[in-house]
């Protein structure tokens, strides 16, 4: 992922949560530089379904010129996700952080940063078997460098981060999670909800309803903690496959896929 802005301006915030019934939901804000988004189905023949979204700029479209004139362009847009579910409950999103450092010279083979949410949208079915592929791989630290936040239809969840060249996997210990841009491995517990607004807006109301109300509350609480740059919000729904997608915080126009 090449450098697009500071990582101020990269100010995004995935969580994972419960709903009532046992079932659970990812949410998603991508904060960044006002540009095309695509919402990608793919079904790949050795691998599971799964829906995404793609900052298309990233491929040659910034917001003056439509990939209708160039639909060819499109063709890789499905090496770079930048945060999705498959059909096996399974989802993950990125984050940006202010450093990170990969493995290398593992032997391992060498992946880019938003390529391994491609590895792990085909091929992972729960978040275990995700962070065993992230560590089965050389994951290759760019500019900005990233970290994770995995999250299956069980419950579980984790953030997935690289601090000198170790894969380090922090778990919230109840049943939600929150992350945002700051390493959880250098800041602990307690320190947490003082590092950023918009993780300790998350958690208090994660904690105060020990979960979500609903998948609309999902939505809320993105809304509550978007900035003027969040180009997305997403709401997984990871028991149903439900994609819910307010674009440049219109929530009051959102957009609905199935993935099942």
């Amino acid at each position: 992922i090449p450098a697009g802005g500071s990582l101020g301006e990269a100010s995004c915030t995935c969580f994972s949560a419960p709903l009532p019934g046992g079932r659970h939901v990812f949410g998603r804000n991508f904060d960044w530089d006002p540009n095309p988004a695509l919402v990608l189905l793919t079904r790949p023949r050795d691998g599971y379904a799964s829906v995404s979204l793609v900052d298309i700029s990233y491929l040659g479209f910034p917001g003056s010129r439509s990939p209708l004139d160039a639909p060819d362009g499109l063709a890789e847009a499905w090496r770079i996700p930048f945060d999705g579910m498959n059909e096996k409950g399974f989802a993950v999103g990125m984050m940006a952080v202010d450093h990170a450092e990969g493995p290398q010279g593992t032997g391992k083979p060498r992946v880019g940063e938003l390529g391994i949410l491609r590895v792990l949208l085909d091929r992972a079915a729960s978040v275990d078997e995700a962070i065993q592929l992230m560590g089965a791989h050389e994951v290759a630290v760019d500019t900005p460098p990233l970290h994770y936040l995995l999250a299956d239809r069980t419950g579980d969840a984790a953030v997935v981060e690289f601090v000198d060249g170790r894969l380090r996997v922090i778990r919230s210990g109840t049943p939600w999670m929150v992350s945002t841009n700051f390493l959880l491995a250098e800041v602990p517990p307690p320190a947490r909800d003082h590092a950023c607004w918009r993780y300790a807006a998350a958690s208090a109301r994660l904690r105060e309803g020990k979960g979500l109300p609903g998948a609309e509350g999902a939505m809320n609480l993105l809304e509550t903690v978007s900035v003027p740059r969040t180009r997305w919000s997403a709401v997984y729904e990871l028991d149903s496959g439900r994609l819910t997608l307010a674009l440049g915080r219109r929530y009051g126009r959102t957009c609905r896929w199935a993935l099942r």
